[in-house]
């Protein structure tokens, strides 16, 4: 979460999560992906979309598919969409929260030993 806010505060405009790999298909963690970021999550349809992906890099290299856009919408399927649960909201706010002061902590304490190098 602390990443995509620190892009979108860059003018970026993060607002779903694409997740694949192994941890995909852990429920329990994407749902907690989606719950923490308030944000859905959409998961390929393809199981192995690591493969796609490359598949999707070589068709634009041998001018199949004119971009990668082009070759994204033909070839990419979402397979199921998660949506984060409102009930968890005020729980990861606050575990966010937590996150943040330590991070704070974490940089000054780096400062610190910064000198003593």
């Amino acid at each position: 979460r602390h990443i995509v806010e620190e892009l979108n505060a860059k003018d970026y405009k993060i607002d779903t999560l694409v997740l694949c790999g192994g941890l995909s298909k852990n429920q329990v963690y994407v749902q907690e992906m989606a719950d923490c970021c308030q944000m859905k999550v959409l998961l390929p349809k393809e199981q192995e979309a690591v493969l796609l992906g490359a598949a999707m890099l070589g068709s634009v290299a041998s001018n199949y598919y004119e971009s990668i856009q082009a070759s994204m919408s033909k070839m990419g399927k979402i397979g199921k969409v998660i949506t984060p649960r409102l009930e968890s909201k005020s729980f990861h706010e606050k575990k966010f929260n937590v996150f943040l002061k330590m991070y704070d902590h974490w940089r000054l304490y780096e400062s610190i030993m910064e000198c003593e190098r």
